[in-house]
């Protein structure tokens, strides 16, 4: 064999297993988002935009009436992340919503949909009374 061939063969080869643990790595990652979605339906979970004006209006909110030391929730970026964006999409479709409808600020609870600053606020509102 020549040393062209030689060469040819062990990119060819190089490119294989990068490609195989590329592959390995997505699985696993994929498994990881699968689980953080599996936690996050027993949760409160608020989805935003990062640049999103009105999401910021209620993160300000939350931060003013220090909602985030009374209500236990995670917080989703979904402009910058696909997998939150469709774990978005995912909630609003089992809440009834359609796709066209929803947009940021987003709240998800317990199998219901909060759309829009007023209900987000009034959710957490009512959720730290609780406390």
């Amino acid at each position: 064999m020549s040393k062209t061939k030689k060469i040819s063969l062990a990119v060819v080869i190089a490119m294989v297993v990068i490609l195989a643990g590329y592959k390995t790595w997505q699985k696993i990652h994929s498994n990881t988002s699968n689980n953080q979605v599996a936690q996050d339906n027993s949760s409160i979970i608020f989805f935003y935009g990062a640049a999103c004006p009105h999401c910021q209006d209620v993160e300000k909110y939350i931060a003013d009436h220090q909602l985030d030391q009374k209500v236990v929730f995670s917080k989703r970026e979904v402009w910058g992340d696909t997998a939150n964006a469709n774990l978005m999409a995912e909630k609003a479709q089992a809440c009834g919503l359609k796709l066209d409808e929803i947009g940021v600020p987003f709240l998800w609870s317990a199998g219901k949909c909060y759309v829009g600053e007023n209900e987000v606020e009034n959710f957490l509102d009512a959720a730290a009374a609780q406390k």
